[in-house]
Parts: structure tokens; C-alpha cells; sequence
């Protein structure tokens, strides 16, 4: 299921794990991560310090989250704690890949998680895959948090941009966002 997942470098302490845009239609019948997520290309990211990461979204499925992972416990990769960009479904559902990591979100994603628990634990949140169990949020913010990652101060700012829970991840000795 993680064929298509590339692992590109964009900047040297950042990692991106793409998958998405297949030549063909993945799934038959349809469902939210072939004909959603894949079909539009969608990506997560590490930050990475020494033998810590952050992981700014946990992927499409529990194979991805796995695989990135996998990815950082080769960089030497021991300590992560997890970035929420929003509550979508495409976004959260490695988290329980994630489970024994802090999970960071802002209010808006927690509350829209929980919410909709038994809907997307269900399958019936956008269709299925379900995502069994959905693992919440650990850490949840208001308006703006400041993390440390080694060297690298990491700002999260809520915007509406996508949905009114998003989260951009900047980091402002990189001029990075």
C-alpha cells in the first residue's frame, strides 16, 4: 500500500513523504484514501535534530506512518512527537503508529476528532477505511505554541486556510514555513 510513497530531502533537516497522483484508479470500489487523498497527491513531514524529530502529519494509512518511521529510526531517529495540521482524515490515520509519541493539535482539531470518533472509528466519516482506533491528540493548544527541536524553534499558528482548525508549522530561523 505505500508503493508510491517517495521519501524526498527539501531542505537538510527536513524530510517529506509523498504519495499520490497514480497513473491508474487505485481502489475499486472507491474510498477516501485511493479516489481522496492519493488521487490529489498529499504529503507529511519531519523535522529532524540529532535523535529527535517532529512528524507534521501522521499520513493515509497505517503502511505510510510505518514506512516514515522506519525512515527517521534509520537517521538515527529515537524521540518524536507529533504535529497535527488539521483533522482530516488524510492527515491522522498513521496516529496510531504514533501512539507512544506526543501528539500536538490545536483545539479546534481535537474537538473536531472527538466529535467525529465513532463516525470516522466506524467508517462512515467520508466512507471507509474506518480508522480503528483513532488515537487523539496528547498536547492541545490555543491560538499559538512555541516548540524547541534541538537547535530549531518551531512555531505552530492556527489559520483557516483549509479548514477553520489548521495548523502551519514555521520555523523562523530558517525562514521556513
Amino acid at each position: 500500500m505505500t508503493a508510491g510513497l517517495r521519501t524526498l530531502r527539501p531542505y537538510p533537516h527536513v524530510l517529506a513523504f509523498y504519495d499520490g497522483r497514480p497513473p491508474e484508479p487505485l481502489a475499486e470500489p472507491a474510498n477516501w484514501v485511493d479516489d481522496g487523498a492519493l488521487a490529489l497527491g498529499v504529503a507529511s513531514y519531519a523535522i529532524i535534530s540529532g535523535d529527535q524529530a517532529i512528524v507534521y502529519d501522521t499520513h493515509v494509512s497505517l503502511a505510510h506512518a510505518r514506512a516514515i518511521r522506519a525512515t527517521l529510526a534509520a537517521e538515527g531517529v529515537r524521540r518524536i512527537r507529533v504535529v497535527l495540521s488539521h483533522w482530516h482524515l488524510d492527515h491522522i490515520a498513521g496516529n496510531e503508529v504514533f501512539a507512544d509519541c506526543e501528539i500536538i493539535a490545536h483545539r479546534l482539531t481535537d474537538e473536531a476528532m472527538r466529535e467525529r470518533k465513532i463516525a470516522i472509528e466506524s467508517g462512515t466519516e467520508s466512507g471507509p477505511p474506518a480508522i480503528n482506533p483513532l488515537v487523539l491528540p496528547t498536547l492541545v493548544f490555543d491560538g499559538q505554541i512555541d516548540l524547541q527541536l534541538g537547535d530549531h524553534r518551531i512555531e505552530l499558528h492556527r489559520f483557516d486556510i483549509h479548514s477553520k482548525d489548521g495548523v502551519v508549522l514555521y520555523l523562523p530561523g530558517d525562514r521556513l514555513l
